[in-house]
């Protein structure tokens, strides 16, 4: 960290800046059956990164010696600084007329779609111009975007950051502040890591790093390798389908019910979540169509937070905290939804073992250090990602920032409850969807997921969530 004419400039840790990570900015939408106080609102932002987060305020910039990120603070800010970028718009109309959310959700049923995939749903409510891509910045671009849409029943808050900033659960943490901030309240201070803090175990040999099957360094001839796996599927199935589905908690709680009684009767001591569950069947539903065994590699995105003595639970921590844990399976229409949920609960545990975590952090820093990719794939074979977002709006107020009813207690009525749906995505653009897969947020009763499968793998699941919609069938 060095300082000259009053800007400080701070290298990014390697764990924040691993490919394609450098060029992806996360975009969320917090949709309210509420209208919000935007005054409020920027005011409290504007405090948040003065006084308590000025990181938020900086600059990204790449070292050209390095090639590395770094952020340029200017330290004190200049007067008519760009903290963040702040824009609003009004739309005469409902959020549900939008489309941007279903008429209705029934909670006691089986799952639905909604009417708009994210990416059209990004393009109804995000100003043109927005950068997507870290590519498509204007010099000077700030970190934070935000553009507020008002809505006749409600508000959008949509939000836009660097991936290297933070992954969800930094994001979220900002949002947080952000309404402790709009509270009165004084937000808990953000912990700041010393440089090489998450770089691993450096004393680790290589052959530990590339074991097979799991979260690994590969090499230019395996990575070929991973990438010849997806062509054929990409050959034969070139079209696919994105969209929103709903999963009611209902639904996924029986099926957890089910499931760890059967493991009670087996005698094994393990119980399943029902993030096991989602992350299980979002992957069944992908190979819903697929006839002969194909070998996949499915990894989930785990929160490291409070499981390494630098990571206190306690404290937020902004930038990125997530590793990988991983199970290869061979995956065709009928490998049952039970095994699957089975091995994503074991490589999750295998995964937050402290010796795994200090090797996969050694594996994610070799790997920015040789400029690799973190896709994790076995040659000749496929793979699929699953995020969960959930944890990362936990516990979150809105309350300061609602406006109250007026004189005559007008109000959008509170269908959807009063926490909002959060959608978003945070994903390179223009690339096929279907290997990937993002639990949003839980709220109104279920689980909202950003969804993508062929076009004949999407026929079958539209067929079995009509003729089996609690899904026994699988």
């Amino acid at each position: 960290m060095t300082t000259g004419h009053n800007i400080k400039v701070i290298p990014l840790g390697l764990n924040d800046q691993f490919k394609p990570m450098d060029n992806i900015r996360s975009l969320l939408f917090f949709l309210f059956h509420d209208s919000l106080n935007h005054e409020l609102l920027k005011s409290s932002l504007d405090t948040l990164i003065r006084k308590h987060l000025p990181i938020l305020g900086a600059r990204l910039h790449r070292n050209k010696s390095t090639n590395y990120l770094e952020y340029h603070l200017p330290q004190p800010f200049p007067e008519n600084y760009i903290l963040f970028d702040w824009s609003t718009s009004t739309h005469d109309t409902t959020l549900e007329a939008a489309s941007l959310i279903p008429q209705s959700v029934p909670a006691e049923t089986g799952p639905s779609f909604g009417p708009l995939s994210i990416p059209e749903i990004e393009a109804r409510i995000t100003p043109q111009g927005w950068p997507v891509l870290r590519k498509d910045e204007k010099p000077g671009c700030p970190l934070l975007l935000v553009h507020i849409v008002k809505y006749t029943n409600g508000t959008v808050l949509a939000l836009n950051l660097p991936h290297s900033v933070g992954d969800q659960m930094g994001f979220g943490s900002v949002v947080r502040a952000w309404l402790q901030v709009a509270s009165g309240q004084e937000p808990t201070p953000f912990l700041e890591l010393d440089a090489g803090s998450l770089d691993g175990d450096p004393n680790l040999s290589r052959k530990e790093l590339k074991v097979k099957g799991r979260y690994r360094l590969k090499g230019k001839r395996d990575t070929l390798g991973g990438v010849m796996g997806m062509v054929p599927e990409l050959m034969v199935n070139k079209k696919e389908i994105r969209r929103v589905l709903y999963l009611p908690t209902t639904l996924i709680d029986n099926l957890r019910t089910k499931f760890n009684d059967k493991i009670k009767e087996s005698g094994k001591q393990l119980t399943l979540t029902n993030g096991d569950v989602i992350s299980a069947l979002l992957l069944k539903l992908t190979y819903l169509a697929r006839k002969s065994p194909k070998w996949v590699t499915c990894s989930s995105a785990l929160n490291v937070r409070g499981r390494l003595p630098s990571l206190p639970q306690e404290k937020p921590y902004l930038h990125n905290a997530v590793l990988w844990s991983s199970f290869r399976v061979p995956m065709t229409k009928t490998t049952p939804l039970f095994d699957i949920a089975m091995d994503h609960r074991l490589s999750v545990i295998e995964g937050l073992k402290p010796d795994t975590i200090v090797r996969n952090l050694t594996v994610l820093h070799e790997m920015v250090r040789q400029g690799e990719s973190i896709h994790i794939i076995e040659p000749w074979e496929t793979s699929y990602g699953i995020t969960n977002w959930c944890g990362a709006w936990r516990d979150l107020d809105f309350r300061p920032v609602v406006l109250k009813p007026d004189a005559n207690g007008n109000k959008a009525e509170q269908q959807y409850g009063s926490f909002p749906v959060v959608y978003g995505h945070s994903l390179e653009r223009k690339n096929p969807t279907r290997f990937n897969a993002q639990i949003m947020c839980k709220v109104n009763g279920g689980y909202w997921c950003d969804f993508t499968a062929s076009v004949k793998a999407m026929a079958a699941v539209d067929l079995l969530f009509e003729e089996d919609p609690s899904l026994e069938s699988i």
